[in-house]
């Protein structure tokens, strides 16, 4: 679907910048009651060449944004954890 496509858009930018190569382990989404103003929330587990893993969660009315955004976090996460 969409988020796979941005999934793999966003790893082969990540990649051919240099950074760390990421492995998508689960990811999840909850949507709240509340009709028309429903909020998502996503959570997505990352792991890397280390075996590191991190797990960040986003919440949007929009699941596409929920779910870039939580890409951002676990990715930032083991970006750090790469740097110690």
């Amino acid at each position: 679907g969409p988020f796979d496509a941005i999934i793999k858009a966003m790893k082969k930018l990540i990649k051919g910048q240099g950074g760390i190569n990421v492995t998508l382990e689960d990811y999840n989404v909850e949507i709240a009651q509340g009709g028309t103003d429903a909020v998502v929330k996503v959570t997505i587990v990352f792991t890397d060449n280390k075996k590191n893993k991190v797990i960040a969660n986003a919440t949007s009315p929009d699941i596409i944004v929920a779910s870039v955004n939580a890409f951002e976090k676990a990715y930032n996460l083991l970006w750090w954890k790469n740097q110690a």
